[in-house]
């Protein structure tokens, strides 16, 4: 196959396959580590601004990184959100509008496949002669284009920049030095073999596999796991790489979607005020978005003396029209915002991105609207999660994994909707539970066994189709078991 239809690349405003010369072109010694490629982005954590993972543009919005950046293994929830990292491209510091994780990345499995997600910019970057996205490989089942590269990225343990020549090994070849890893590799990962004694590599290491194709430079892979040691000379040791042919139509469909949406950027306007209970605030009515893909670009209001919007804890949306949320990174507006309310405004779609900007919230809101459905996955990110409260809405159903992803959970309000069953599952890692009103709903089924819920004080059950019941009994852990007996008996 001719080498210019090996390429793919992605234009800035519109997604189409491009030519050799629009990506993957670098004129100097590449080789050298003390060059600059002009595709090559560090994530950095927005505290420290110390440098996480190296990541590759393949596009003017999206960059490449391992999954396990975000998300390492054996940790229940990813650690980085786009209200605590950002990338530097260049001289340039870029925010986050999302991250996406490849669904198949597993942290509670010792496998690495999967391990890819894209960084959504915010906002493009502008192309230069220094600013350019790497190219792709086209959509296969894996098979390199060649068996020998360049790995190149960043040494985070002392910063330094890495430049190394390598040879790709069949997978049986690498792990005979290391049976133990097998487990680490899937098919859609290849092994590497360092050349050369003086490996510049540590644990800390994250980069990209390249190769060279008619003098335009691809990435065939990224860097999951390393065996190599810095200062350690065994050149039998070798790399894990994901190999991103496998990923193309994955990462295709991302980079579409993203540049394919219009988006409408607002002002919010707020009224800034303390609440009844103290806490300082941003209360928004009559706001009105009638479609998806708005996103609060500024804020505006008059504060209180000596305060900011870096001492809101809370913000508001009432009394509106708001059948969509608009796409809100509290990290960067109001960096501790704790409860976030949405009522009466008519609010019918929500989904995980709404809230995948605000790592600290405790409560959510979202009572008396048109909700009729919650994707599983809404409050994945929401780790610090206390109160939800959904009451006087349309709920039928809630998925079982809901609050799956909320460790702290304590209160759970769904009042006047039509819910029927109640899963057993529903609070499997809510351990923290206090209190439970499901009145006026149409629960016929419950399967959640209450007995284990020590903390539990009040649970509302009435007006339901198998059981009408309720507690609020401060003192005896004895009305659970009463309460929980009712419902084997009916609701069963």
């Amino acid at each position: 196959m001719a080498a210019h239809k090996m390429l793919l690349c992605v234009l800035m405003s519109l997604f189409v396959l491009t030519t050799a010369q629009e990506c993957g072109k670098f004129t100097g010694n590449i080789d050298d580590k003390d060059s600059k490629l002009p595709w090559m982005v560090q994530l950095r954590e927005r505290m420290s601004s110390d440098v996480i993972c190296t990541g590759t543009l393949i596009s003017n919005r999206h960059v490449l990184i391992d999954a396990h950046c975000v998300w390492p293994k054996s940790y229940f929830v990813a650690l980085k959100l786009i209200s605590n990292v950002y990338v530097t491209i260049g001289n340039d510091a870029f925010d986050l509008m999302d991250i996406k994780i490849n669904s198949d990345w597993k942290f509670n499995n010792p496998n690495y496949d999967g391990d890819i997600a894209i960084a959504v910019l915010f906002n493009p970057v502008t192309f230069s002669d220094t600013v350019q996205p790497i190219c792709l490989p086209e959509q296969n089942a894996g098979t390199l284009i060649r068996p020998d590269g360049l790995v190149t990225g960043i040494n985070n343990i002392d910063n330094t920049n890495v430049r190394r020549r390598v040879t790709v090994e069949k997978n049986d070849v690498c792990f005979q030095h290391f049976p133990t890893r097998v487990q680490k590799a899937s098919p859609r990962t290849f092994c590497v073999k360092w050349q050369g004694e003086d490996l510049e590599i540590a644990n800390g290491f994250s980069g990209s596999y390249l190769h060279n194709s008619d003098d335009v430079w691809l990435i065939q892979g990224i860097e999951t796991e390393t065996f190599v040691q810095k200062n350690d000379c065994d050149i039998q040791k070798h790399s894990i790489f994901t190999n991103v042919a496998h990923y193309i139509d994955w990462i295709q469909n991302i980079v579409k979607r993203d540049t394919e949406q219009v988006w409408k950027d607002i002002e919010l306007k707020c009224t800034f005020k303390r609440n009844f209970e103290g806490l300082y605030g941003c209360e928004v009515e009559n706001l009105i978005i009638n479609s998806p893909n708005v996103r609060i670009a500024s804020i505006s209001g008059l504060h209180e003396d000596n305060m900011d919007n870096s001492a809101v804890e809370y913000v508001w949306i009432k009394d509106s029209q708001t059948s969509h949320l608009p796409r809100f990174d509290a990290g960067i507006f109001f960096p501790h915002l704790i409860k976030y309310l949405i009522t009466n405004s008519g609010l019918k779609f929500i989904s995980r991105d709404d809230f995948s900007g605000m790592p600290k919230l405790e409560t959510l809101d979202l009572s008396h609207n048109e909700l009729k459905e919650i994707p599983e996955d809404t409050l994945y990110d929401l780790n610090e999660l206390v109160d939800l409260y959904i009451e006087n809405n349309q709920f039928k159903n809630l998925p079982e994994n809901l609050l799956s992803h909320a460790p702290a959970f304590q209160r759970f309000k769904a009042t006047n909707n039509t819910l029927e069953i109640l899963p057993a599952n529903f609070f499997k890692a809510n351990h923290a539970l206090k209190i439970l009103s499901l009145d006026n709903n149409k629960l016929h089924k419950i399967f959640v066994d209450f007995r284990p819920f020590r903390n539990l004080k009040k649970i509302d059950l009435l007006n339901n189709r198998c059981i009408s019941t309720n507690f609020n009994d401060w003192r005896r852990y004895k009305s659970v078991l009463i309460v929980q007996k009712e419902i084997e008996s009916a609701c069963v």
